[in-house]
């Protein structure tokens, strides 16, 4: 029995890690686009910045196409490793390689490099979609326990930080050593680094999780899904939330290395900074359920964000 009681539990922190890790892998990628692909195009492409910001807007639009698309495509999907695991299995070097030619300078014209850009980052943001929505589809499968669900979706969060972290606290001293002084060499290099680290981590998280709950969903159209989010009133409302939200997280991590460079003039603190940003989420993320037990969820969201415009401001 107590064999028997080991072996669960081992079962179990097995795939929490192994669940969890998939946002390390993610954010070891999505934390240098936060930080430093708007850079990399300015200042080691060389691209105009007013074209960077009208590039950025027409592939977050098809990201957002995308990403009802994925989940869409996720729902019909039945094979014997279940319905999102194949995803998170075939979309993890697709992802590494993404990554790594985004982040390169090709040897062409100005024109060139930025039809470039908009191709190798149209394919990154369908890489991570590809990826990323499956890690939120594939939560339900994992038990029926709704606590264990919740200690599922901790350990992602936890690992999601750390990922930030390494990338926020040593991405650009890896660029410099690597790169020797040729920040466009040290990217690509640091960007193959992490592009391996990340699909191995992948491999790690399809191995490591088994969809063992079957979820029965009501077979609805693409376009009735859609026209329900239109009717749903909270929905919207939550979905305004998140954009206010990430527009000020981007406008943050975007600014911060040009900031500290041009304003502040300390490049040193670029690393500090960024790493300090990853951080205070994960005490907020520890402090959150102690937070739920004095207030109401929508009164702390409320607070939340009064201070996150404060600290933008």
């Amino acid at each position: 029995m107590s064999n028997q009681t080991n072996n669960q539990s081992i079962g179990k922190w097995r795939q929490r890690i192994g669940y969890g890790s998939s946002d390390f892998a993610c954010n070891l990628i999505w934390q240098m686009i936060s930080l430093y692909l708007l850079y990399f195009y300015t200042n080691v492409m060389h691209l105009n910045a007013a074209a960077v910001s009208v590039m950025f807007l027409v592939t977050k639009v098809f990201d957002g196409v995308t990403d009802l698309i994925v989940g869409f495509l996720i729902d019909k999907t039945n094979t014997r490793w279940g319905k999102s695991r194949p995803w998170i299995l075939f979309g993890a070097i697709p992802f590494g390689i993404t990554s790594v030619l985004a982040f390169s300078v090709p040897n062409i014209s100005q024109t060139g490099m930025l039809i470039y850009a908009y191709v190798t980052y149209i394919l990154l943001s369908l890489s991570y979609t590809i990826v990323n929505i499956p890690m939120a589809s594939i939560l339900p499968s994992l038990t029926e326990d709704p606590q264990e669900r919740t200690v599922l979706a901790s350990c992602r969060t936890f690992f999601s930080s750390i990922g930030s972290t390494v990338v926020s606290a040593f991405a650009l001293t890896l660029v410099d050593q690597f790169g020797n002084g040729n920040e466009a060499l040290g990217f690509r290099l640091v960007m193959i680094l992490f592009g391996i680290i990340g699909c191995a981590v992948f491999f790690f998280c399809f191995f490591n999780t088994r969809e063992i709950v079957e979820v029965h969903t009501e077979k609805v159209s693409l376009k009735a899904n859609i026209m329900c989010l239109i009717q749903n009133k909270p929905w919207k409302l939550f979905a305004l939330n998140i954009i206010w939200f990430f527009g000020g997280y981007v406008i943050q991590a975007s600014a911060v290395i040009y900031y500290f460079t041009y304003v502040v003039a300390n490049e040193a603190l670029v690393q500090i900074v960024a790493t300090i940003t990853t951080l205070v989420p994960i005490v907020a993320n520890l402090c959150a359920p102690f937070l739920t037990k004095l207030t109401t969820k929508r009164n702390l969201m409320i607070a939340g964000n009064v201070l996150h415009s404060a600290g933008l401001l």
